[in-house]
Formats: structure tokens, C-alpha cells, sequence
């Protein structure tokens, strides 16, 4: 029912939990993202590709909030469920997969009446509800229905303003445009320098593969764990990219030394500009710096073809800082259902900020 010119209030919220239910809605779901939306961590078929690979074989269970308005689909909240120390814990589908999670609602809907319903509906002990952006509409409905925890990180990002990538190059330091010209003349002893950015389909899976080996080897070398080789991971980022490629968002480049690929970046593009989502590089190229290099070369890529924005999407890494110009900031927010989750909620929250006074750990 239209209560303004510029309101719609939702007639009805329904509770999804089975795969087969996410595949009846899809044509809908597709509908209100392509109407709705610039984010394309937000894609319907994408979360779809996460449940086959990642999401059913980690048994997370779908917890998939749907609003309409007069039987018209005009809110989603891809969400899941995760069995920890006997609770049910309700997180964004895709929670580590996906930068920038957030409900997909069209213009008009208001936003603190379905994450009303969504925390109203159940089926949950404790929500944790993570990397929300500051200034989107999910942000200003849970600051007042739940609790912010102290889990904050930027997400950085170059504002692209510069005529061209050269005339961007210009204006980074003296040291930085010293050492990206020592990186072309060490490359290029060994050979050829060149970037390229793929879109032929069949290369893809291959060069996927030589990303998650490329991070694997990174990982061993500074004795961290690289979560793309868990199972389920190389299946998904594979699938994605096809998928991607198909949509035309993906952005798959490397880096070359003649006939050697000695880097890879793995990420997309938007209206809203390139997204530098998994970056890799050959060890053997680690003193020539060729990871900095390719990121220097997509920066100026990016400038070039026109786009507007270089987004590093989550995390604080130095390299990144030393480019953005500036940062969104994902916060972190919990509130609870039920008894023992209140209960569960309470604790985890004095456990984040002790004497603090919160919102949203009460029963729902």
C-alpha cells in the first residue's frame, strides 16, 4: 500500500529457509537488484553461486528476508544462519566472501521497518551483523535497534579526478614515482612488461588457479593461512568470475615479464568504479616489488577508461592508506532473540565494552 508519492510500507515480510525457495525467487530477486542497486556484492546470482560452493557445505542454514509491498518484491535481506556453541547466529550470507553486505530495498521502502521485521521474525538466538556502512540506511536503523560493537575497519579508496593515470602518476611523491620506475627497469631486465586484462572465459579458471597458488605461497612465506584454499573457495571464486565475465563486471588482470605472469588481480567493475578485490603476485618477483607495480598500473587503468573511484574494499593494510585519499568506515552491530539470546547478547556485549549502555540485546 502507498502511503505517499515517496513512502511504500510493506504489506507483508516472509521467512525463506530452503535452497529451492532462493531459485523461485531469483527472477524477482534479479528485478529488484537491477532497479535498486549499485553495489555489486548485492547480486542475487552471486549469493547463489556462494550457497552451491561455500555456504550449504559449512552447513549455514538460508535466513532470507522478504518484504513486499501489495505482493510487489521491494526488500531482501540475504542472510544465514551458523550453529555456534549451541546458538543459532544470524550473519550476512556470505559474511567473509562479499565486501560491503547490506539489504537490498527499493527506493521508498523504509528501512527501519524491515530490519524491524527482520529482527521481529526470529528464527535466531544473536545477530551479528557486520561491516555496515556508515551513512547507508541500514546503518541508521540498527544504531537504534541494536548494539555497535567495537568491530570497525575502513574500507579506503582513491577519488579519481586526474585527466589521465600519467597525470595521477604526477602527483604521488618523488619516492613512490622513483620506485615504480625501478620496478619497470628490474622487470625489465628479465623481459617484456606488459598488463593485460583478460576476458576470454576459457583462461579464466587457470588463472583463478594461479591467484589461490600465488596467495598460498604469500601465506607460507608469512606463516598465515590462506582461507581461498579451504574447501568450497576455489569452486566459488571460479564460478564467480565466469560469472562476472558473463555480467561484465569482472576485471581480471595480469601482470607479465615476457611469457611469465608475475601477477594477478582478481576484481570487478561497477557504475560506481573498479573494486581491487584479491590482488596476488609471483614471490620470485617479491624485490621488484611487482604487486605494488600492477596496483600502481589498475590506478591508472582506472583513470584512463574513465571510472571515478578505486575502491580497496575492507581492510586497513598500509599499501592501501598510502594511496586512499580517503575511507568509508564498517561498523559492526549485534542484538538478540529470546531468552538465551538475550542472555548470550548481554555477554558479548560486556565483554566488548564493559560499564558501556547499549541497544538491542533485549528479546525481540
Amino acid at each position: 500500500m502507498l502511503i505517499s508519492k515517496d513512502r511504500t510500507t510493506l504489506s507483508s515480510v516472509e521467512l525463506l529457509t530452503r535452497r529451492e525457495e532462493l531459485d523461485t525467487l531469483l527472477p524477482e530477486w534479479l528485478g529488484l537488484y537491477e532497479h535498486s542497486s549499485r553495489n555489486l556484492f548485492l547480486n542475487p546470482t552471486w549469493h547463489q553461486i556462494w550457497w552451491d560452493t561455500i555456504g550449504h557445505r559449512e552447513g549455514l542454514r538460508p535466513h532470507v528476508l522478504v518484504g513486499r509491498s501489495d505482493g510487489r518484491l521491494v526488500a531482501v535481506a540475504s542472510m544465514a544462519i551458523r550453529r555456534l556453541y549451541g546458538l543459532r547466529i544470524l550473519e550476512w550470507a556470505g559474511d567473509e566472501f562479499f565486501d560491503y553486505p547490506d539489504i537490498l530495498i527499493a527506493t521508498g521502502v523504509d528501512a527501519d521497518e524491515f530490519w524491524g521485521s527482520i529482527r521481529r521474525t526470529g528464527g535466531f538466538d544473536v545477530a551479528r551483523i557486520h561491516s555496515v556502512r556508515d551513512g547507508t540506511s541500514s546503518a541508521s536503523a540498527l544504531a537504534t535497534l541494536a548494539w555497535r560493537t567495537r568491530d570497525t575497519e575502513p574500507a579506503h579508496a582513491i577519488t579519481l579526478r586526474h585527466p589521465s593515470g600519467q597525470a595521477w602518476l604526477a602527483t604521488l611523491s618523488k619516492r613512490k614515482r622513483s620506485n615504480h620506475a625501478a620496478s619497470i627497469r628490474m622487470i625489465e631486465k628479465q623481459g617484456p612488461l606488459a598488463m593485460t586484462v583478460v576476458s576470454d572465459r576459457e583462461k579464466l579458471p587457470g588463472l583463478v588457479a594461479d591467484l589461490i597458488r600465488m596467495k598460498d605461497a604469500w601465506g607460507t612465506k608469512q606463516g598465515t593461512v590462506n582461507t581461498l584454499t579451504k574447501p568450497g573457495r576455489p569452486e566459488c571464486m571460479t564460478q564467480l568470475a565466469l560469472q562476472a565475465c558473463k555480467e561484465e563486471t569482472l576485471h581480471l588482470s595480469v601482470l607479465t615479464c615476457g611469457e611469465r605472469t608475475i601477477a594477478i588481480h582478481y576484481g570487478f567493475v561497477g557504475r560506481d568504479g573498479l573494486y581491487y578485490y584479491q590482488p596476488s603476485y609471483d614471490l620470485a618477483f617479491a624485490k621488484a616489488s611487482a604487486g605494488r607495480l600492477h596496483l600502481t598500473l589498475l590506478v591508472m587503468w582506472a583513470i584512463d577508461n574513465g571510472y571515478d573511484r578505486f575502491d580497496f574494499l575492507r581492510g586497513g593494510e598500509a599499501y592501501k592508506t598510502d594511496l586512499a585519499d580517503h575511507a568509508r568506515w564498517l561498523n559492526s552491530y549485534l542484538f538478540a532473540h529470546g531468552f538465551l539470546g538475550a542472555c548470550a547478547a548481554r555477554y558479548l556485549a560486556m565483554r566488548q565494552r564493559p560499564g558501556e549502555q547499549h541497544h538491542g540485546v533485549a528479546d525481540a
